[in-house]
């Protein structure tokens, strides 16, 4: 209990501020349904030892030609990446549990279309702006101003691809108070194949190809800048 109290005090200073007085009521459940997710999946703790994980692999890949300073400029560009498709499921948690409170989910294939639709525009938009970043990018550019320009491709994107996400796995038949004690990643692939196995393209992979943003994709471009600034050295 006393955890829950903190993590409750840390929400309420963290987004004091950004409180909108005419909405209150709703910004407290969306950041308690965060914090339900957050306790019942302990994705903070997961997440944290996951990109431990990922930082001690690229340091040490890169031990025998001095370019630690490189490789991590290049983690946290690969940092940013697992965050985004870690925010998008947060934040469809959220979302949802907020739409559902207030009796707004119409379960049927109009308002599937409707949310998928909107992740879809959405997702091109972020694809095609971190896919331009990439392609702008030169040895002469620094990596902090790549990752600046893919911060702001990316933007508040999480907020209007979340929802369907979580619409589309509890949409499937998975219970949503069982889905928010799920990792991410596990979340993403149960989605991705439900996409799949019904003939339509995943807005997010993590794994392969298949989705219109793909977290294996934007790792192939980031490996090519890595390889350039490398060999420029």
């Amino acid at each position: 209990m006393a955890m829950w109290m903190d993590d409750i005090r840390q929400i309420i200073y963290v987004n004091l501020y950004y409180l909108d007085k005419t909405n209150i009521n709703q910004v407290f459940i969306h950041e308690l349904a965060h914090l339900l997710n957050f306790n019942l999946s302990q994705v903070q703790l997961w997440k944290k030892k996951y990109h431990e994980i990922s930082k001690k692999k690229i340091i040490k890949s890169v031990k025998k030609d001095s370019s630690k300073d490189l490789a991590t400029h290049i983690y946290n560009i690969r940092f940013w990446f697992q965050n985004f498709f870690i925010r998008v499921i947060n934040e469809g948690v959220a979302d949802y549990y907020l739409y559902l409170r207030n009796n707004e989910i119409i379960f049927g294939e109009e308002y599937f279309d409707q949310l998928y639709d909107v992740a879809k525009d959405e997702a091109y938009i972020v694809n095609d702006g971190v896919v331009n970043n990439f392609k702008n990018w030169n040895i002469n550019i620094s990596i902090n101003r790549l990752q600046q320009d893919i911060n702001c491709s990316i933007g508040k994107s999480f907020y209007k691809i979340g929802p369907h996400i979580i619409f589309t796995l509890v949409y499937s038949g998975l219970n949503y108070f069982e889905l928010i004690k799920k990792k991410p990643f596990q979340l993403i692939r149960i989605y991705e194949n439900y996409m799949v196995k019904n003939h339509m393209q995943p807005v997010i992979s993590f794994g392969n190809d298949r989705g219109i943003i793909s977290y294996k994709r934007l790792l192939s471009l980031l490996k090519e800048v890595y390889e350039k600034k490398k060999n420029h050295r």
